[in-house]
């Protein structure tokens, strides 16, 4: 966690006591009764939701963990079968292709050794598919991928996936051995 994200939590923390209410001798202050009975929600009414939190990155925007920013830059569900240029996989579930941007913004190579695994509604985590490489094609697989600094790469990783998932995000890290800082992406799936 970076020092920003630790001074935020801990400003937030603050801001939850000071507001939990109560007299400097520690008993609780006395509300005021009210002669009306308390608003109730309709049905119809739309759920109240906080303006201030922060819309979960989704494809076409970019999050960065350590040097790495990663956008993805298209989803396409493959179904059952999927055919490349020199190879063919199929499956019980679903295959996914998912292109990605990735941009080292640091001041040296690396490569790419940690690969986005996917999470679903039900925190199954899947990840990038092996047996897809040859559909895919080499040159575009992710795994392995050198990153110079400062120029944006693009590859794909194809996931196979129960046909069942659903509500899928992207979660994406520093792409070394030992993922560092994680993010998501939704992937409107």
């Amino acid at each position: 966690m970076d020092l920003r994200r630790r001074r935020d939590s801990v400003l937030g923390l603050c801001g939850i006591i000071a507001n939990m209410g109560g007299n400097d001798d520690g008993t609780p202050t006395a509300k005021p009764a009210s002669d009306s009975a308390p608003a109730v929600a309709k049905a119809t009414d739309a759920p109240v939701t906080p303006t201030d939190a922060p819309k979960p990155a989704g494809i076409g925007d970019a999050v960065t963990s350590g040097d790495l920013s990663w956008t993805v830059a298209a989803v396409e569900d493959k179904g059952q079968s999927w055919a490349g240029q020199f190879s063919s996989e199929t499956t019980a579930g679903r295959f996914l292709k998912v292109d990605l941007a990735i941009t080292n913004n640091g001041s040296e190579e690396v490569s790419l050794y940690s690969q986005p695994t996917i999470k679903d509604a039900k925190g199954r985590e899947f990840k990038a598919t092996d047996k897809l490489m040859m559909v895919i094609g080499s040159d575009a697989w992710c795994t392995g991928k050198a990153l110079p600094a400062g120029v944006p790469q693009t590859c794909t990783n194809g996931y196979e996936l129960p046909a069942d998932a659903t509500g899928l995000s992207l979660v994406v890290n520093d792409g070394g051995f030992v993922g560092g800082d994680e993010q998501s992406i939704d992937l409107g799936q």
